[in-house]
């Protein structure tokens, strides 16, 4: 009956052995797919990263583009458009002072 105890002790101790090797097996096998599937999920991420900021500097070339096209079909001036007319009126408000100063002092 000893032998038997004994025996069936060792096949167990064995079968112990077995399922923790397994068991290891399995837990470097899960780590090794988590850490595939990780890597696998940072490349897509970076790929929709630079998709995105490429859509983005598409549409926001594509709006600059819109609102320069409308600006030309309403007649909006630009700020470069805006400055010359700005010195030019300058410059003409320097003439017609200059004139009528030169008048007051016909008059006089």
């Amino acid at each position: 009956m000893y032998e038997m105890w004994k025996d069936f002790l060792a096949l167990c101790y064995e079968t112990v052995e077995r399922m923790e090797e397994k068991s290891t097996q399995y837990n470097d096998k899960r780590k090794q797919k988590v850490e595939e599937m990780k890597d696998k999920l940072k490349e897509k991420t970076a790929k929709t990263r630079e998709r995105m900021e490429e859509r983005l500097s598409q549409m926001k070339s594509e709006r600059g583009n819109r609102i320069k096209n409308l600006i030309e079909e309403t007649g909006l001036a630009s700020k470069e458009e805006l400055a010359e007319v700005r010195e030019m009126l300058t410059g003409l408000n320097k003439k017609i002072d200059a004139l009528a100063a030169k008048k007051s002092s016909n008059k006089k």
